[in-house]
């Protein structure tokens, strides 16, 4: 049997091995769709995190969702979520929730103006 081999910018290592094991956040879990991108805090500090952090603090130069870190950094959504969320408590990136940010008028005037079709 062969050993696996890394898909094309994918990496082997395992998901818990990347959470330390963890299922849940040691903080507040931020949503799939939180937007988050690094702060200025983390700018000075990204020598010194963790690999998977690392990577996702490089990623977020622009703002991006959690769910954007996960497909692009190829992790599995639940790791990415953990990771980005213990980012966010620790001051390391901001996050926007944008269900917060929508305008619900403007979305009643486009559902309304598409049942009058």
């Amino acid at each position: 049997m062969s050993s696996p081999q890394p898909s094309e910018g994918g990496s082997l290592v395992r998901s818990f091995m990347a959470t330390k094991g963890r299922t849940e956040a040691t903080s507040q879990e931020l949503a799939i769709e939180t937007v988050v991108e690094i702060t200025p805090q983390a700018r000075t500090s990204i020598s010194s995190a963790q690999f998977e952090q690392r990577k996702i603090l490089e990623l977020l130069d622009s703002p991006a969702s959690i769910a954007e870190v996960a497909a692009k950094l190829k992790l599995p959504i639940r790791t990415a979520i953990i990771l980005v969320s213990e980012l966010a408590s620790d001051g390391l990136v901001d996050s926007s929730d944008l269900v917060d940010t929508i305008d619900t008028d403007f979305l009643m005037t486009i559902r309304n103006a598409i049942e009058a079709l």
